[in-house]
């Protein structure tokens, strides 16, 4: 029987439905398990999970789990991409709407933070790498070079971009983004009792009017 899925910040997409069938049950049966690992290492340690838990609460082979993905590591691994994917997501979501920096910044934080808060254990558990392979895709040059393009639409196409100062490129101004943002995440892994949407509010304040301001 499976067990209930913890899902991540945000909704994926469904492109499932125009893939070949047995295309979409393999994405299907990949997916399972994600759902199912993210279920097992948010109500334990991932490493007292074993495999066979995980095959378990997907209701597959543990056979199975090993053909998608040969260790633990590589399902951590898949885990940390996906979120990696979804903040991208929730960037381009706030950079939909006419709205200025302030307000895409605080909905990109605060949303972003509440996901993580309602399944806090297993967020601090993925944040907190172990091995090498989950290191590399927690700090992976990829990933942090799309959620850069992403912040950086944030800026350009906010509804007050003619404000935005002109000394500093916008590239630096993302990569100061994402250095606090992850910094604060940082701090909340190690503090259960870190004020995190407070803490990133102000942070949001705080960017813009460096963003703003003029030498």
């Amino acid at each position: 029987m499976k067990a209930e899925t913890v899902r991540p910040f945000g909704p994926e997409p469904d492109a499932m439905a125009h893939m070949p069938l047995r295309e979409r049950k393999k994405t299907q049966t990949r997916r399972d398990i994600l759902d199912a690992s993210r279920t097992c290492f948010n109500a334990r340690d991932i490493a007292e999970v074993s495999m066979d838990e995980i095959a378990e609460a997907a209701g597959v082979a543990r056979g199975t789990v090993f053909n998608y993905f040969p260790s633990k590591g590589d399902i951590v691994s898949a885990l940390v991409a996906e979120n990696a994917i979804m903040f991208g997501r929730l960037i381009d979501r706030a950079n939909a709407r006419r709205t200025p920096l302030l307000a895409r910044l605080s909905s990109i934080f605060s949303t972003s933070a509440k996901g993580m808060l309602q399944t806090a254990d297993l967020s601090r558990r993925l944040l907190n790498p172990v091995d090498r392979k989950w290191q590399a895709t927690l700090n992976s040059r990829d990933a942090s070079e799309l959620m850069l393009d992403a912040l950086e639409d944030t800026f350009r196409s906010a509804s007050d971009a003619l404000r935005m100062r002109d000394d500093v490129p916008v590239r630096h101004l993302c990569e100061l983004v994402l250095s606090i943002y992850t910094g604060i995440i940082a701090q909340w892994r190690m503090d259960p009792d870190y004020p995190l949407i407070d803490r990133l509010e102000q942070a949001a304040g705080l960017i813009v009017d460096m963003a703003h301001a003029r030498r």
